[in-house]
């Protein structure tokens, strides 16, 4: 069903969803910050028991990753509780920026505060911001747009099928500071915003799938990763940070943000600096998972069939059958 021809039915839940999270965001910009963790426990565990198809896909995944039995049944649930806590951040991300009964702090290494300050002060057109769907993602983002004022933050996003569901994730992700361009469009958008020299944080969350685009190592497992930071860096020259930010308990965050040297990888070859560049991103981005692995999204169809496919193409290879050792068939 296209975007713009919804059921009547569709409309109607998802506007009662909306409704909910309206009345939700309120009750949790009240109450205690760790009582946040005592909603979402039960619910999360709702969620583990009701969709079935993700919960197989969680386990598939952390079993392709040497995780199985009881310790994957727990680190999957601890997957979706994590998952609950994002949504509810996000919904008194207010409170969370008004740092009002929330603690975040900012961890940040000499140059990359160097290389923040030089675009916060308009001495640098912009800078590269990657991370991933780990910790408290959506308080990464608010925090990324709140580290660079007054400088301008971009996100690349996926809109969503929904366009009620995507009118109120762009609305409420423009209140943080930070502004959504279509991923199919970034680059172009990059090359404009760029050369007319508005201070820019340009944010890329690089660890789900991207389709159309070649599979790079990730986690040990090829997987289709976008490679428009790749480019950019190699055609613009812009600085990379990472950052990321770990939920320590309900209510308090860590955020680290790092610097990012590209130079050894753009000594290389020109036609091995995309690739090396790319694999040298989801390293970096596999540390963060692997660093707090009960919060990320391990239900993501990460890993399909048609990044072992590239990899195998790229390797002049053949591609073993699609029943042998595939965790998540696309």
């Amino acid at each position: 069903m296209s975007r713009r021809h919804r059921s009547q039915g569709e409309l109607f839940l998802t506007r009662c969803l909306l409704t909910t999270f309206k009345i939700l965001g309120a009750i949790l910009m009240v109450v205690p910050s760790r009582t946040w963790d005592w909603i979402a426990r039960p619910l999360s565990w709702i969620l583990w028991q009701a969709l079935r198809r993700y919960r197989k896909r969680t386990l598939d995944n952390l079993a392709q990753h040497g995780v199985t039995g009881s310790a994957a049944v727990r680190r999957g649930r601890w997957s979706f509780h994590s998952m609950v806590m994002v949504l509810f951040e996000t919904l008194a991300m207010e409170r969370i920026r008004a740092r009002r009964g929330v603690t975040v702090d900012h961890e940040v290494t000499d140059e990359a505060q160097l290389t923040i300050d030089a675009v916060r002060a308009g001495e640098l057109p912009g800078v590269l911001v990657i991370g991933g769907h780990t910790g408290s993602w959506e308080t990464n983002g608010s925090e990324i747009a709140k580290m660079f004022e007054p400088a301008r933050s971009a996100v690349s996003y996926r809109p969503q099928r929904d366009p009620v569901l995507d009118n109120w994730l762009v609305s409420t992700r423009n209140s943080w500071g930070l502004e959504l361009v279509d991923k199919s469009k970034f680059l172009r958008f990059f090359a404009r915003r760029w050369r007319e020299k508005p201070a820019t944080a340009y944010c890329f969350f690089i660890d789900q799938h991207a389709r159309n685009f070649s599979a790079s190592d990730f986690m040990g497992e090829p997987g289709c990763t976008v490679d428009v930071p790749a480019h950019i860096v190699i055609r613009y020259g812009a600085p990379v940070l990472f950052v990321n930010c770990v939920r320590e308990r309900a209510g308090h965050y860590r955020v680290f943000t790092q610097h990012f040297d590209p130079a050894p990888y753009l000594a290389l070859p020109e036609a091995e600096q995309v690739e090396a560049l790319t694999h040298a991103f989801n390293e970096q981005v596999a540390r963060q998972i692997e660093a707090n692995p009960d919060q990320w999204t391990w239900g993501h169809k990460r890993w399909r069939e048609c990044c072992r496919r590239k990899a195998a193409e790229a390797a002049g290879e053949t591609a073993p059958p699609s029943d042998v050792a595939v965790a998540n068939p696309s």
